[in-house]
């Protein structure tokens, strides 16, 4: 029988009054500081103030934050993450690669490997049909 190590992540506060500097910083320390695996990080480039489809992720339909939240940006975040902490994994949950150019999103990834280690990132056309228009 095969054996398996459990990894537990969490994902940065991003969005909202927490996603600022201190707070980030001061929470990846902690997460490290108490054996977190990973840290992970949302990408909305914008929310629209209106959405035609539905959101698949809420049992209403509905995008769950006004659109005047401030949400970061995720790469960006990481990077400020990856200077604060040693270990810890860096990964998105997931970019929509339609708001970002390929060639400097890979770059950007690329960077971000070479100085925090691994960063994981998934990909998606986004959430939304306006996501990906």
């Amino acid at each position: 029988m095969a054996t398996t190590d459990l990894q537990v992540g969490c994902h940065l506060p991003v969005y909202g009054p927490a996603a600022t500097r201190d707070v980030l910083l001061g929470f990846a320390r902690r997460m490290e500081a108490l054996g977190y695996d990973s840290l992970w990080a949302s990408d909305h480039v914008v929310i629209p103030y209106a959405i035609a489809s539905r959101y698949p992720y809420s049992p209403t339909g509905d995008f769950p934050l006004p659109p005047t939240t401030n949400f970061l940006e995720p790469l960006v975040t990481l990077g400020l993450v990856a200077g604060a902490t040693e270990r810890i994994r860096l990964g998105t949950t997931v970019l929509v690669l339609p708001h970002r150019h390929p060639v400097l999103a890979a770059k950007m990834l690329a960077t971000l490997d070479h100085l925090a280690g691994c960063p994981t990132s998934g990909a998606a056309p986004g959430a939304t049909r306006r996501s990906g228009s």
